[in-house]
């Protein structure tokens, strides 16, 4: 069992190494290459994951039950402001909560979303949750890869969010919890929105990559999103009851009427703030 331990360690421990070292490197490098900083993030994303992995698995049963329990409790706090948030600024609205496929039993979404209807109050109840329809992808060998072996983000397309968008489009509101696909740019969101933006559903984005967003945030087809705050300070301490309080210390409520003042205070967060 211990060199079972071990040898877990080492993989993590050598995950978060290489991805900590590719992650000083992208910063170095993202005043040039433009790719640069989206990578920066998705690496420390990385480091983090690892981090949090590594202190679970050399836990005890109870603190490690523990300290999932009080990570929720911050989780729940995101989609539960932002639901505040927007259930004064689009009452009635018609929304599609994307989450991830074949996750139907994961409690950390399970949380999300039930915390996200809770802000909603009675101002929001016309809901639906789906996830996008996803192709197994093939290894080498042309074999269907499991799906643990690749992750979420590297799977879903644009193409898959199109569809589902199209599918729901009685919806005015998109609220992802899984991020936006690497091909973005292949989303028709973008192009409908520059030429008709008052018939183009609202996106809302929670704790996913907002750096190339900065000029939709400003310009309103992101009503609000929801990123990670730069300088919070990750400790055991109990998460605060008060689901504002446990925001503040963990997550940014980005808006049209705060980015700039958000983007001056933490210049590393938007390529360029419009």
């Amino acid at each position: 069992m211990a060199s079972m331990m071990t040898g877990f360690n080492l993989v993590v421990g050598g995950i978060m190494l290489v991805s900590f070292i590719g992650m000083i490197i992208c910063s170095k490098k993202q005043h040039v290459t433009p790719a640069a900083k989206p990578g920066a993030v998705v690496l420390l994303l990385v480091v983090v994951s690892c981090a949090i992995t590594f202190m679970v698995h050399n836990m005890s049963d109870g603190d490690t039950k523990g300290l999932i329990e009080n990570e929720l409790k911050f989780a729940k706090s995101s989609t539960y402001v932002l639901g505040k948030y927007l259930a004064k600024a689009m009452p009635h609205a018609k929304v599609l909560v994307i989450v991830g496929s074949g996750n139907e039993n994961n409690k950390r979404q399970k949380v999300l979303i039930d915390s996200l209807k809770e802000g909603f109050g009675s101002a929001i109840t016309n809901i639906k949750v789906e996830a996008p329809k996803l192709k197994t992808p093939k290894g080498p060998d042309g074999k269907p890869m499991p799906d643990m072996m690749m992750p979420m983000e590297e799977m879903i397309k644009a193409s898959d969010f199109n569809k589902l968008i199209a599918k729901n489009k009685s919806c005015n509101l998109i609220i992802t919890l899984i991020g936006l696909p690497m091909d973005t740019g292949g989303l028709k969101i973008w192009n409908q929105f520059k030429s008709n933006p008052k018939k183009t559903p609202k996106l809302c984005i929670v704790n996913g990559d907002v750096s190339m967003f900065g000029f939709y945030i400003a310009k309103g087809l992101m009503p609000a999103v929801v990123t990670f705050k730069p300088d919070a300070k990750y400790t055991e301490d109990p998460a605060p009851e008060d689901m504002q309080e446990a925001f503040d210390k963990r997550y940014l409520l980005v808006t049209s009427k705060n980015i700039k003042e958000i983007a001056k205070k933490y210049n590393q967060i938007f390529r360029k703030a419009k």
